[in-house]
């Protein structure tokens, strides 16, 4: 399976991250990829968009509640170095794709869906998965992934990247 249930985000991490301002929401990356990168649809909170390897064209190199950060590193125990809400509106979707740049090879990747009903479709590796609201799944990113909201709300999740383990020395942030 490519997307597995790890374990039930605490209470206290679920309302805080509620609580973040959707009023930060803005297009996921930069003009070119808003034509026609996979998350030109939908709106996005980066939390924290650091690449550990300088390589990926950054459009937000910086950590916006830095609080919020720190409180998922020590909760999962790793060192994120990317965290970020999306939202779909009704109608929405995020395109078929894969994650396959060198960065990937350094970070596990996980993600927190919120109130996932039948009308959230998440298409990972061509099956959908049994998702779990409010739980942290481990991802692979590397696997086709696609995502559609077909209810008549919008709906989000976030995309958390920690560093594995094996490269925790080689890159430091705070």
């Amino acid at each position: 399976m490519y997307t597995v249930p790890i374990k039930p985000v605490p209470n206290e991490i679920l309302a805080a991250l509620h609580r973040l301002t959707k009023n930060e929401l803005r297009p996921h990356g930069l003009p070119t990829y808003m034509v026609k990168g996979p998350l030109r649809e939908g709106k996005t909170l980066h939390l924290r968009n650091l690449d550990p390897l300088g390589e990926q064209e950054q459009f937000e190199c910086r950590t916006r509640h830095p609080e919020m950060v720190e409180v998922l590193s020590i909760w999962l125990g790793e060192q994120v170095v990317k965290a970020y809400y999306h939202e779909l509106q009704p109608g929405q979707q995020i395109y078929p794709h894969s994650d396959t740049d060198r960065y990937f090879t350094l970070v596990d990747r996980y993600q927190i869906f919120f109130d996932i009903t039948s009308e959230h479709l998440v298409i990972h590796g061509g099956l959908k998965p049994v998702l779990s609201s409010n739980f942290l799944h481990a991802f692979d990113a590397s696997v086709t992934h696609a995502y559609y909201n077909t209810s008549d709300a919008p709906w989000g999740f976030y995309v958390i990247d920690c560093v594995k383990p094996e490269y925790k020395t080689r890159f430091a942030f705070r």
